[in-house]
C-alpha cells in the first residue's frame, strides 16, 4: 500500500517558514507544561512526555528538515524549567538525535505511515518507543548531571522514567498524529456518528468506573479500545489509549484510582500500563486494518470481475466439461434471444448451426482433455427464433481444484455486420478500380522495396510508361539526385504517416521533368501492418509562383552580398577622401576662396558617397542598427508629421493604427522611419497629380498554411506597417525588379534605384517581410511585417558630444591600405601627438617589441592580409605590452567571423571616419581608465 500524504502541508521558505518553525516550537512547549504535570522524580524529568511522541510525528509526516523547530521548542521548555543553557541545549541535542535516529531507521526498514500491517506497529515499539528514546535519555540525564548538579543516586531512576516517559509517548501520541493528520474525510453517516458517539460514551463511563477501584481493574478497558480498533480503524485505535491514558493520568494526579498511591514504583505501574494499553492497541489496530483492507480489496476485486462479466460489450459464456452452458452474461442473452434462466442449461451443439456443430464439439472435448488450453473459431450460431447469425469464438479452459471440474470461458463476438461488409467490399472493388482508372490524378501503388503493385491509366498518360513495363519493378521515373529523398520518404508513409502536397521532380520516359504535387498514405493488411503505400500524383509544372519566389530570394541575396563587398572597399577610399580633403582645407590660405570652394564641392561629393555606401550597406544588412522595443504606432504617428515636408499639399495621409493590441516590435527607429519616407517618396512619385496616401499598423497573425501558400513567413504574431496609394500601380515586370538595387524607373538623374532595395534590406535585418501587391491603374500597397514582441518600450536619454582634442602621446598606425595609413599619420601628427606607421601586424609587432619608449595606442585595420588586426590585439594581450589597441573596419562589427564573440574590451572606429572622427575616438580610447 502507498504511503498517504498529510492533509496539512508545511512552507518551505521566506517568513511562513519561520512561523511553521515557530508553531512546532510552542506546540513542543505547551506538551512539556502538561508532562511535568504528571509524577516527575526530577523538576525537568517526567514520567510521561507526550512531547517525544510529537517529535518522531513531525518528522515522519513532513520530513527531517523539521528538527530545528523539535530543537527550538526543545530550549524553549528547559529554560522555562530552569536548566541552564548550556543544559537545555544537551538536552535538545538527544532529543532532536532520538527523533532523526527514529525517523531514518523507521523509513529505512520500510515503515508505513498508514500503519495497516503489524510490522508497522512493531517497527513503531522496537525502534520508536525502545530503541531512539536511549539517545535522549542518555544524553539528558548526563547534562543534567554534569550541569543541573543533579545527585549521582538518581541519575538510574531519572534515566528509567526519562527513557520510559519517551518510549510511552511515541506509543501513545505517534500513532494518533500519524492517523489524524492524513487519509481521507471521516464517514460520518448517521450510524457511523451514533456508535462513535456509543463508544466514546463508554470509554468515559469505563474510565470513571476506575476511579474507584484498586490496581489490576484498570485493564477491562482493553475491549473498549478493540472495539474502537476494529470499527474505526487508526484513527479509532490511537484515540481511544489517549482517552484512557489522559484520564488515568488525570486521577493518579489527583490521588485517585488505582495507581493513587503516589511515588516512583506507582508511576512505573502507570506507565507500564500504558505501554502495555498503547502497545496492545498498535497492534490490534494494525490487525483490524490490515484485514479490513484485505476485506475490501478482495469485495472490489469480485465486484470489478462481476461488472466487466456483467456489462461487457462482447458475449461472455461459461460452460462445464461436458459442453452445458452455466451462466451467461446480458451480452450473450441478447445474442441469442434467450433470458438467463432459459439459456442455462442448454448445450453448445443446441445454439450452433448444424453443419458447425461437429468441429466446435471437438474442439471442445479436446480443451478439457487437455490437448489444448484454447481455441479460436468462426461459426455460425441459432438464435432462439432460429435465425443465424455469424460469431467469432475464443474460448479458454480454466481449472479449478484439483477434484473439481474445470470451466471453459467463451468469448462470443457478432460479426455478422463484418461478414457482410467483406462481401459488400469484393462486390464494389471492381467499381473502385473503375474510379482508379478513370481519375485523372496519376494513382500507384508501391510495395515496401518500392516496387510498383498497380498503374492507373493517368500514370501511363503523365509519365510515359505502360503498366505492363513498370509492374513488379522499382518505380522508374525517380531522379538519380532525388533517389536518397524518395527512400526516405516511402520509408516515412511505411512508418504510418502520411504525405499531403508534398512537392517533387519526377522524370517522365522521354527524359523530361515534371514538377509533381504528391499525396501518399500508407496502405494497412487487415492485421493493421502497414505494406503498401498508395501515391497520386498531380501535374504542377505550370505552377511556379513558388518557384519564382524562391529564386528571387536567392537573387536578392547574392546581390545583397556583392554590394556588401563592394562598400567595404569604397569605406577605405572615402576615408582617404575626407580626411585629405579636411587637411588640404585647413592649409589654404584664406584669400584663396576659389580652391577653398572647390574643396568644399569635393567633400560634399564624398558625403553623398558616404550616404550612398550607408543604403548599399543597409540593402545589404550589413549596416549596424541599433535594436530595441519600439511601439511601431508611436514611431508613425510621430513619422508621420513630417511627412507634409516631403509630400505635396496634394497628397492627403490617412494614419490608423490599432489600438486593441500592443503593437510592440524590436528595432531601429530611425531605420523605420527610413523606411516610411522611402515608400512615402515612391507614393509621391506614383500620384503627380495627387492622391490618397494611407498607413496602416495593426497586428496580424501568419500561419503554417500562408508560408505554404505564399511561399514566405514563419509563423507567429506580427506588427504590420501597410502603406497603401492611389497612384498608377505596377505592371508585373516591375513588380518582379521592385527590390533590385539601382533599379528605377525614374528618368535618368532623377533617382539611384535604391529605395525599394534599402527597405527590402532593412525589413530583412529586422527578421521581418515585405509584401508588395500592385496593379496597373489601381494602386499600390507595400506591407511591412516586423516580428511582435512582449517587452517594455524604454526611451533613452541624450549623451552630448565632445569637441575632439589632440594630444602627445605615442601611436602606432597599422593598415595595409596606404592612403588611409598615410591619412591617419597625418591627421593625428598635425594634432601633435607621436605617431609611426606600420603596413602589417608583424612589422607592428617588430616595431612594440624594439622601441624604447612604449606606445600608448595602437591603431590598426582589422582586414590585413597574414595577421588580421584582431590577431595583433590577442598577441599584444599576450605580451602584455601595456599599449590601447583601436580597431578600424570598413566592415560592422557584425559582419566580421572574428567579431562572432564579443569582447568587451574591443574598440572599434568605423570607416569612412573623418577628421573628427578619427581625433575624438582616439582621445575616447586614451583617457578610458582600463588598459586593454
Amino acid at each position: 500500500m502507498p504511503e498517504r500524504r498529510p492533509w496539512l502541508t508545511l512552507p518551505t521558505r521566506g517568513a511562513p517558514l519561520v512561523a511553521s518553525h515557530v508553531a512546532i516550537a510552542l506546540g513542543y512547549m505547551g506538551m512539556a507544561q502538561l508532562s511535568f504535570q504528571i509524577g516527575t522524580p526530577h523538576s525537568v524529568v517526567a514520567a510521561v512526555w507526550p512531547p517525544a511522541g510529537l517529535g518522531l510525528a513531525v518528522l515522519l509526516l513532513f520530513g527531517g528538515d523539521w528538527w530545528p523547530g523539535l530543537a527550538l521548542g526543545v530550549v524553549g521548555a528547559s529554560l522555562l524549567r530552569g536548566l541552564s543553557p548550556a543544559a537545555a541545549g544537551l538536552v535538545a541535542l538527544g532529543t532532536v538525535l532520538e527523533a532523526l535516529f527514529g525517523t531514518l531507521a523507521l523509513r529505512r526498514l520500510g515503515f508505513c505511515t498508514s500503519m495497516h500491517r503489524i510490522r508497522d506497529a512493531l517497527l513503531l515499539i522496537g525502534i520508536g518507543a525502545i530503541a531512539a528514546p536511549v539517545f535522549s535519555a542518555t544524553i539528558g540525564v548526563v547534562s543534567l548531571h554534569f550541569l543541573a548538579h543533579a545527585p549521582a543516586l538518581w541519575l538510574p531512576t531519572m534515566w528509567v522514567n526519562w527513557w520510559s516517559g519517551n518510549a510511552v509517548a511515541v506509543t501513545l501520541v505517534t500513532p494518533i498524529m500519524l492517523a489524524w493528520l492524513q487519509g481521507t474525510v471521516p464517514d460520518l453517516s448517521r450510524a457511523r456518528v451514533f456508535e462513535a458517539a456509543l463508544l466514546g460514551a463508554s470509554l468515559l463511563l469505563g474510565c470513571a468506573a476506575l476511579k474507584n477501584f484498586a490496581e489490576g481493574y484498570e485493564y477491562a478497558v482493553f475491549p473498549l479500545v478493540s472495539w474502537a480498533a476494529i470499527r474505526f480503524g487508526n484513527r479509532g485505535g490511537s484515540l481511544a489509549p489517549v482517552i484512557i491514558a489522559g484520564v488515568i493520568s488525570w486521577y493518579t494526579l489527583h490521588g485517585m484510582g488505582p495507581f493513587a498511591a503516589g511515588g516512583n514504583d506507582q508511576l512505573l505501574r502507570l506507565q507500564l500500563f500504558l505501554a502495555l494499553l498503547t502497545a496492545g492497541a498498535l497492534i490490534l489496530t494494525a490487525m483490524a486494518v490490515g484485514q479490513a483492507k484485505v476485506a475490501s480489496a478482495l469485495r472490489a476485486s469480485e465486484l470489478k470481475f462481476r461488472n466487466v462479466f456483467e456489462h461487457a460489450a462482447i458475449g461472455i459464456g461459461v460452460a462445464s466439461d461436458e459442453g452445458i452452458l452455466i451462466d451467461a452474461n446480458p451480452s450473450l442473452q441478447q445474442m441469442l434471444g434467450y433470458s438467463r434462466k432459459e439459456i442455462v442449461g442448454l448445450s453448445i451443439p443446441a445454439i450452433t448451426h448444424p453443419d458447425d456443430a461437429g468441429p466446435s464439439q471437438s474442439l471442445h472435448q479436446e480443451l478439457v482433455a487437455g490437448r489444448r488450453t484454447t481455441y479460436q473459431v468462426t461459426k455460425r450460431y441459432l438464435r432462439k427464433n432460429q435465425e443465424i447469425f455469424w460469431g467469432r469464438l475464443a474460448t479458454t479452459y480454466i481449472p479449478t481444484q484439483p477434484d473439481t471440474p474445470g470451466v471453459a470461458i467463451g468469448l462470443v463476438e457478432d460479426i455478422t455486420e463484418q461478414i457482410c461488409t467483406e462481401a459488400k467490399l469484393r462486390e464494389t472493388s471492381q467499381t473502385l478500380q473503375t474510379l482508379v482508372d478513370a481519375s485523372p490524378l496519376a494513382i500507384y501503388t508501391l510495395d515496401a522495396e518500392g516496387r510498383v503493385r498497380s498503374w492507373n491509366s493517368a500514370a501511363e498518360q503523365m509519365f510515359g510508361w505502360s503498366a505492363a513495363e513498370v509492374l513488379g519493378r522499382d518505380l522508374p521515373l525517380i531522379p538519380p539526385e532525388e533517389m536518397a529523398a524518395f527512400r526516405q520518404s516511402l520509408q516515412r508513409v511505411l512508418a504510418g504517416k502520411e504525405l499531403s502536397g508534398y512537392q517533387v521532380q519526377r522524370r517522365r520516359r522521354d527524359g523530361r521533368l515534371l514538377d509533381l504535387r504528391i499525396c501518399a498514405a500508407p496502405m494497412r493488411r487487415p492485421d493493421s501492418v502497414v505494406d503498401q503505400v498508395i501515391t497520386l500524383a498531380e501535374d504542377v509544372t505550370e505552377r511556379k509562383n513558388l518557384g519564382e519566389q524562391l529564386r528571387q530570394a536567392q537573387k536578392m541575396e547574392a546581390i545583397g552580398q556583392l554590394t556588401g563587398g563592394i562598400a567595404h572597399d569604397f569605406n577605405n577610399i572615402l576615408t582617404i577622401v575626407i580626411t585629405n580633403a579636411a587637411l588640404m582645407a585647413a592649409e589654404i590660405p584664406p584669400e584663396r576662396s576659389d580652391l577653398r570652394a572647390e574643396l568644399d564641392e569635393l567633400h560634399r561629393a564624398a558625403l553623398r558617397g558616404v550616404e550612398l555606401v550607408r543604403k548599399l550597406m543597409a540593402f545589404s544588412r550589413r549596416r549596424a542598427v541599433e535594436m530595441k522595443p519600439v511601439d511601431l504606432g508611436q514611431v508613425i504617428s510621430e513619422a508621420s508629421r513630417d511627412l507634409g515636408r516631403l509630400l505635396p499639399a496634394s497628397v492627403q495621409v490617412a494614419l490608423q493604427v490599432e489600438s486593441r493590441a500592443p503593437l510592440t516590435i524590436q528595432a531601429d527607429t530611425g531605420a523605420v522611419e527610413q523606411m516610411l519616407f522611402n515608400l512615402a517618396t515612391n507614393a509621391r512619385d506614383a500620384m503627380p497629380e495627387g492622391g490618397l496616401l494611407r498607413l496602416r499598423v495593426y497586428r496580424a497573425w501568419l500561419d503554417d498554411e500562408h508560408r505554404r501558400t505564399r511561399g514566405w513567413g514563419s509563423p507567429g504574431e506580427y506588427v504590420v506597417l501597410a502603406v497603401t496609394d492611389t497612384g498608377c500601380g505596377m505592371s508585373a515586370k516591375v513588380r518582379a525588379r521592385v527590390f533590385e538595387p539601382f533599379f528605377t524607373t525614374k528618368e535618368l538623374g532623377k533617382g539611384t534605384g535604391l529605395g525599394m532595395a534599402m527597405v527590402y534590406g532593412l525589413v530583412t535585418q529586422h527578421r521581418g517581410y515585405v509584401d508588395l501587391h500592385s496593379e496597373e491603374g489601381r494602386g499600390t500597397t507595400v506591407r511591412l511585417f516586423f516580428p511582435a514582441i512582449a517587452a517594455a518600450v524604454h526611451t533613452p536619454g541624450l549623451v552630448a558630444d565632445a569637441e575632439p582634442v589632440g594630444g602627445s602621446e605615442r601611436i602606432l598606425v597599422v593598415d595595409d591600405e596606404v592612403g588611409v595609413r598615410r591619412s591617419a599619420v597625418r591627421v593625428l601628427s598635425r594634432f601633435g601627438y607621436e605617431v609611426e606607421e606600420a603596413g602589417d601586424a608583424e612589422v607592428a609587432l617588430a616595431l612594440v617589441a624594439n622601441e624604447p619608449t612604449r606606445f600608448d595606442l595602437v591603431l590598426s585595420d582589422i582586414v590585413m592580409p597574414r595577421m588580421s588586426g584582431m590577431g595583433l590585439w590577442r598577441e599584444l594581450r599576450r605580451r602584455n605590452s601595456g599599449a590601447r589597441v583601436l580597431l578600424m573596419s570598413g566592415h560592422m562589427a557584425e559582419d566580421l567571423d572574428a567579431l562572432d564573440e564579443p569582447n568587451p574590451e574591443l574598440r572599434l572606429l568605423h570607416k569612412p571616419w573623418s577628421v573628427t572622427d578619427l581625433l575624438r575616438r582616439v582621445r575616447e580610447v586614451l583617457d578610458e581608465e582600463t588598459v586593454v
